[in-house]
C-alpha cells in the first residue's frame, strides 16, 4: 500500500542524484556549524556570538527589538542572552527611553569584541580577500538575488 503523507512530502527532485538545493543546503549548514564551532572556541553560545558580532559591526546602541530583526532571534532567546552578557560584565543597558533601552558594551566587553569577535572578521574579510573582485561582487550580487526572490516567494506562500 502506498503512504500518501509520504508521497505529499516527496522532494521535487528525490529523482536526482544531486540537486542545487541539496547542495545549497549542505554547503549553508556546514558553514553555520563552523560558526558554531567559532562560538564554542570563544567560550560563548552562538546567540552571544551573534550579538557581540552585530555590536561590533553596527555600533553600540542598539535596541533589542534591532537585534531580535536582525539575527531572527527569538526575544526570549536575545532577553536571557543579554542578561547573561550583562551579569558578566560585558553589556549595558541605558535608561528606558519611551519603551525600549539601548545596549552598550562596557570595557570588558570591548575586550572580548578585540579578543574573540574581530579575529573572526579578520578571517571572513581574508577569505573575501583571496577572492578576485568579480568573484566578490558575483557573490553578494547572487546571494540578494536569492535572498529577494525567496522573500517574494514566501509570501505567495
Amino acid at each position: 500500500m502506498k503512504e500518501p503523507v509520504r508521497e505529499e512530502m516527496r522532494h521535487p527532485a528525490d529523482d536526482q542524484e544531486q540537486t542545487t538545493i541539496h547542495a545549497f543546503n549542505r554547503v549553508n549548514n556546514e558553514i553555520n556549524a563552523l560558526y558554531h564551532i567559532a562560538s564554542v572556541k570563544a567560550g560563548m553560545s552562538d546567540s552571544e556570538n551573534q550579538i557581540l558580532y552585530l555590536l561590533f559591526d553596527t555600533g553600540e546602541g542598539i535596541t533589542q527589538s534591532v537585534i531580535i530583526s536582525s539575527l531572527s532571534l527569538s526575544k526570549q532567546t536575545v532577553n536571557s542572552s543579554i542578561a547573561k552578557m550583562q551579569k558578566e560584565g560585558l553589556l549595558y543597558l541605558s535608561e528606558k527611553t519611551g519603551r525600549q533601552r539601548q545596549i552598550y558594551l562596557t570595557e570588558a566587553g570591548k575586550r572580548i569584541i578585540r579578543e574573540k569577535i574581530v579575529p573572526l572578521v579578520r578571517l571572513e574579510e581574508s577569505i573575501f580577500q583571496s577572492w578576485t573582485k568579480e568573484e566578490r561582487e558575483a557573490f553578494l550580487r547572487l546571494n540578494g538575488r536569492f535572498r529577494d526572490e525567496l522573500r517574494k516567494g514566501i509570501q505567495t506562500l
